[in-house]
């Protein structure tokens, strides 16, 4: 600030580009449409890169990793993507509950997915430093989403999970049949961290867990000769429960639908200077674009190229999404998952 003739003078402020993104989102992604580039320097149409790793050497049965055993882990299957700087790290761990025991299909002509097909229950965790504590509204919202996407999905059927031969250990050392005893199947969880989030993070959590899903591998279970007590002498009562023991080294692997794998793509919308032209940005980045983009389009794609949803948020009154807007963005979503899944 100067001063000349009774007057003062501002003197101007530069901001990197990195601040003027979270001072003024708007300004920043309007300066670089202009140059035809984005806030990251990429094109529009252009997606970051992706790595795909299903052998992290985290589960419980993929041998030995640099010398040591990892049979006493719980995770049954896992995977880590990395996109740009941000990594999203699944593992899948299990559980066993007892069910009714129902035939597991259904005769009547109700469709519902919960019938026949079921879900993971997971919780995803976004990094914040030493600010991790309860989850966020983002976080729960996440968790709920995905694992409504995957069970209407139907990549996991019910029956995939029941444990039908359950090897029950006598004194004499010999292994029985469960036939006429209790009914127990796997319940699967899923843990998804998440490092250096740099945009929308539903697409890359959906992905790992899918991807994480393929790598699942079910322990044969073994109950010691106490289940034979507690289900033969009904006077010791129903409140003890059984020792249940997770083969080390049997498995099966397990069962998905794999012609239902698919792949979630999300894609922002933002009109140019004169507001007759809709741009399409692929893979948002940065706050920028993550806070201006209103409106989105949330396709996922099957390994088919088959389009099995689709979501339209308007969220800008200014961005006109017609026709021609939607086929481009389905187009780019098949091109994108066959360079992925195929």
């Amino acid at each position: 600030m100067s001063e000349g003739n009774g007057q003062e003078e501002m003197g101007s402020i530069r901001f990197p580009a990195e601040i003027l993104s979270v001072v003024a989102p708007d300004l920043s992604l309007k300066r670089h449409l202009d140059l035809g580039l984005r806030p990251c320097l990429r094109k529009f149409h252009e997606f970051k890169n992706l790595t795909l790793n299903v052998k992290s050497g985290l589960s419980r049965y993929d041998g030995d990793v640099d010398g040591e055993s990892v049979t006493d882990s719980p995770v049954l299957g896992s995977s880590v993507i990395k996109s740009g700087n941000t990594t999203v790290i699944c593992g899948i761990t299990g559980g066993i509950v007892e069910i009714a025991n129902v035939s597991t299909t259904t005769t009547s002509d109700d469709h519902d997915d919960s019938m026949e097909y079921t879900s993971i229950y997971p919780v995803v965790e976004i990094s914040r430093g030493k600010l991790n504590g309860a989850p966020t509204d983002e976080e729960m919202i996440l968790s709920q989403q995905l694992y409504e996407t995957l069970l209407h999905s139907k990549i996991l059927p019910k029956k995939s999970l029941i444990i039908d031969n359950i090897a029950l250990k006598t004194n004499d050392d010999t292994n029985n049949n469960n036939n006429n005893r209790k009914r127990y199947a796997f319940v699967l969880y899923a843990n998804i961290q998440v490092f250096s989030r740099e945009g929308p993070l539903f697409d890359y959590c959906y992905g790992s867990l899918v991807k994480s899903l393929q790598t699942v591998k079910l322990p044969f279970i073994h109950f010691t000769d106490e289940e034979f007590i507690i289900n033969d002498n009904r006077k010791n009562g129903g409140n003890v429960k059984p020792e249940i023991i997770c083969d080390s080294e049997a498995y099966n692997q397990l069962k998905i639908n794999e012609e239902n794998i698919n792949w979630s793509l999300t894609f922002g919308l933002v009109n140019n200077d004169d507001g007759k032209e809709t741009i399409i940005l692929c893979d948002l980045e940065g706050h920028a674009e993550e806070t201006c983009c209103k409106s989105l389009i949330n396709v996922i794609i099957d390994k088919n190229l088959k389009m099995r949803y689709l979501n339209i948020v308007g969220g800008d009154e200014n961005v006109i999404i017609d026709e021609n807007i939607v086929l481009k963005t389905v187009q780019l979503a098949k091109n994108r998952v066959n360079n992925i899944l195929n």
